[in-house]
């Protein structure tokens, strides 16, 4: 997608104003391959109507003013050079300036190799740039596209507090081919792909395009702390659901296992024991009592026994009815066996 077909899907009724960035020299290097740099650029700008790769711009999404840098892959395959490091850090300057949320869109084959050693240091001064809207609490959102590789995968773009995925993109550093004959081993088919990464925890989302603008509206709403109409959701929890529920519990003693601050403890060595998956301790009686008899109260219905010594087998067993959360600390209704 070009620069303004990203802005036109992601802010409000396609309505945005373009930023002016900086403008650098070009080909401080006089480099020249099968071409001259100059002449690439050259070809690049009559191409796309372009200055260099990144384009950002002004708007609203979901009524919240954001600013959005674009690595436009049309140009010269979005590689960064030294117009879009100054182009990125500029953007990022002006939503610190601005006190809006920034989202930066990539796609690109890494750092401009025809700018050398000067690419790579744009690299070092993006990522002081993000470390400024850290440090100025600017939520920062990434969002990957296809493909996005090296020097920008390895710098901006993944500092973002939120990293975002499109379908299907493809992202890494080194490519496939690259790597395999490195390592000397087939990879995975679906190496470096957006579900891939988010599988092993490199991206928190993969979102299709056309769900992308919904998606950022509501992440930008919790970051900038919206203010929004609460749901109304029934906590209560009725005690019985029409069906009879008998629960067994032990009584027991608890001169040696008096806890006097305890409320609802969860059993974690029954999982050890491997009695039952979880379990609490009630106290038996109110809370001004001295000693405190306790029930463990099983979900199962099995009765747990290894707290109680040989010669305190024969304490009785006692049906559980219900369980009082009204008090402090919660008690257990025992009646009768039936």
């Amino acid at each position: 997608m070009t620069p303004k077909q990203r802005f036109d899907l992601l802010f409000d009724n396609i309505e945005w104003e373009r930023l002016q960035l900086p403008i650098v020299s070009d080909d401080p290097l006089n480099f020249v391959d099968r071409k001259a740099y100059k002449d690439r650029l050259a070809e690049s700008r009559a191409e796309t109507g372009y200055n260099d790769a990144v384009t950002t711009a002004d708007g609203v999404i979901g009524g919240i003013p954001t600013t959005i840098c674009v690595l436009n892959g049309d140009f010269m395959l979005g590689s960064m050079g030294r117009a879009a490091g100054d182009g990125i850090v500029a953007s990022m300057e002006h939503a610190i300036e601005k006190k809006q949320p920034f989202i930066m869109v990539t796609c690109s084959g890494g750092a401009r190799m025809q700018e050398n050693i000067l690419s790579l240091m744009q690299m070092a001064r993006t990522t002081v740039a993000v470390n400024k809207l850290h440090a100025n609490g600017i939520p920062y959102i990434v969002l990957l596209t296809d493909p996005t590789f090296g020097g920008v995968t390895a710098s901006f773009a993944m500092l973002g507090d939120i990293h975002i995925a499109e379908k299907g993109a493809r992202i890494g550093f080194a490519g496939r081919r690259v790597i395999e004959q490195n390592i000397r081993e087939k990879l995975p088919a679906d190496f470096q792909t957006a579900e891939y990464l988010y599988e092993h925890g490199m991206v928190d989302m993969v979102v299709p395009r056309a769900e992308l603008k919904a998606k950022l509206e509501k992440i930008l709403a919790v970051l900038t702390k919206q203010p929004h109409n609460p749901h109304s959701i029934n906590v209560a929890t009725p005690l019985s659901d029409g069906k009879r529920f008998v629960a067994w519990a032990k009584v027991m003693p608890m001169t040696r296992f008096c806890w006097p601050e305890m409320k609802i403890v969860r059993i974690f060595w029954i999982i050890s024991m491997g009695l039952l998956k979880t379990g609490h301790i009630w106290p038996a009686t109110d809370c001004s009592a001295k000693t405190r008899p306790c029930a463990v109260v099983l979900d199962t219905g099995v009765v747990f026994r290894p707290l109680l010594s040989a010669k305190k087998r024969d304490v009785p067993l006692k049906r559980v009815n219900s369980i009082v959360l009204e008090c402090p600390i919660p008690k257990v209704i025992a009646r009768p066996n039936d």
